[in-house]
């Protein structure tokens, strides 16, 4: 493997210097930074991945290949397009950067306006009056939002020098309708290519270790793949606890009104509903895929055990989704709404306040997705393995995503107990723990595939010193995490 080649070794080391730098350092804050800083971000981003990968190209042409049919190289290109492109849409404005404060001033006092409106009651004298004066706050608030999308499109374009190339692009966009077509690319391309860098990252240390080959691709896939989606959905619950999706009552709080998040948010089902229709997607296209990695695709025993995994998980996020269908809710209650209605003209005030939702149900509380997670823990925690090292890896992982169900569980009593009663993140303190859980879990979870079991006894190590490793990780990703959150929020106070 290129790990123990001797050749060039200070050029691998600063292209993987540089490369960390640009995908875990510049590239989140690039992402979220909301504010005039995020050009030259991601400028710096750009400069350092090509500076990483033309060291990488020089690094291969220099040595010996060691890995034939690799894939990192190509994605490593398909990143490199990405990110010249994620930086030339840059020059798209986003209309949620340059607001002025008398644009929301405007659509402050509509708003109030129309709810003065709303609470009076005025006579048949008036109506034709306030009429008139309807129609004429109408015309001004009309001239108002004119004149704040020439204001705002005004502010947005100053951060290009006036008479400049990109001043002169930006312009054109916004005038054509292709600015909406760019502003909707840009937003796929910064989610994108969060997880494009993670591969990039995962691919280059499978090849510079020598992971993977012959039959252990597809052991080192399914451990990869998986960990990688708890992973990836531990930091999501982290940075929803810190308040993101909030405008999707995704943040344990109350969904804010469709006039202040617009019908796309106030739409969206439940994070739990999200959750189940994953595991499952995931149990019906993982039936098949157990016993790949068998000489002739031979069932054993084990292969087995995996596809009841995967039922569990079918039949499970099935059940998860049901449960947080509101259709379904309302049509289990429809023999005593039909029983209530037949004597509604006898039900007295009291009785038609029992029919009212408890406010429990005015927040997602379905325990299903813990379930699953908390019996996958359990049973991989009991898994049989072919030897010590990776029976305790395995126990390690499965008792972590265990103890990160629990704090789930934790979080839905919390919430039934006391449910929210703002839009604002409630935060319960028990979805930090789970968070933890879940990104450890994941780390462990990639890191105890055949091959590094192997490594592992090669060189007599234990388990526990992967466990310490991965949860030093951990909590260095959770508050880097933190951190870059924190830009944003101060990046949107700036502007």
């Amino acid at each position: 493997s290129y790990f123990h080649l001797e050749q060039h070794r200070s050029m691998i080391t600063a292209h993987i210097v540089l490369m960390t730098l640009a995908w875990i350092v510049f590239l989140p804050v690039g992402n979220i930074a909301n504010s005039r800083a995020r050009l030259p971000i991601q400028l710096i981003f750009t400069t350092t991945n090509i500076l990483g990968a033309l060291l990488g190209v020089t690094y291969s042409r220099s040595t010996p290949d060691l890995y034939e049919n690799q894939k990192h190289s190509p994605i490593a290109w398909a990143s490199i397009v990405f990110s010249l492109l994620w930086l030339a849409i840059m020059v798209v404005p986003n209309a949620s950067i340059d607001k002025q404060p008398y644009s929301k001033s405007f659509h402050s006092d509509q708003q109030s306006y129309e709810a003065l409106l709303q609470s009076s009651h005025p006579s048949s004298s008036e109506l034709e009056r306030e009429d008139q004066d309807d129609q004429l706050h109408s015309d001004i608030f009309d001239e108002a939002d004119d004149t704040d999308e020439k204001l705002d499109t005004r502010g947005r374009f100053s951060q290009f020098p006036k008479g400049s190339f990109l001043s002169r692009v930006t312009a054109w966009t916004a005038s054509k309708s292709l600015f909406p077509a760019l502003r909707m690319l840009r937003a796929i391309l910064d989610r994108i290519i969060l997880i494009l860098g993670f591969v990039c990252i995962v691919t280059g240390i499978v090849i510079y270790t020598g992971s993977f080959r012959n039959k252990n691709i597809f052991n080192g896939l399914a451990h990869t793949i998986k960990g990688g989606i708890f992973f990836w959905y531990g930091l999501l619950t982290f940075a929803r606890w810190l308040g993101c999706l909030a405008d999707f009552g995704w943040a344990w709080n109350l969904r804010p009104s469709k006039a202040l998040v617009g019908s796309r948010a106030a739409s969206m089902p439940s994070f739990e509903f999200i959750e189940s229709a994953t595991m499952c997607v995931y149990g019906v296209t993982n039936v098949w895929l157990e016993h790949l990695s068998n000489p002739g695709g031979k069932w054993e025993a084990r292969d087995l055990e995996h596809v009841a995994i995967a039922f569990l998980f079918f039949g499970g996020g099935l059940i998860g989704v049901l449960l947080s269908s509101t259709l379904l809710r309302n049509l289990t209650t429809t023999h005593l709404r039909v029983r209530l209605g037949r004597g509604i003209d006898s039900n007295t005030a009291v009785d038609l306040e029992t029919l009212q939702p408890d406010e429990q149900q005015q927040v997602s509380l379905n325990p299903i997705p813990a379930i699953l997670v908390f019996l996958l823990g359990f049973m991989m925690s009991s898994h049989h393995q072919h030897s010590q090292v990776s029976s305790m890896l395995h126990m390690l992982w499965g008792k972590i995503f265990m103890a990160g169900t629990l704090a789930r569980i934790a979080t839905y009593a919390l919430l039934y107990l006391r449910p929210p009663t703002s839009s604002l993140p409630s935060r319960p303190p028990t979805e930090v723990i789970a968070s933890f859980c879940m990104i450890a879990g994941g780390l462990l979870l990639m890191l105890s595939n055949t091959d590094m079991i192997e490594t592992l006894e090669y060189y007599d190590l234990d388990a526990m010193l992967v466990f310490t490793i991965v949860l030093a990780l951990t909590a260095i990703l959770m508050a880097w995490e933190v951190v870059c959150l924190a830009i944003k929020g101060w990046g949107q106070r700036r502007e």
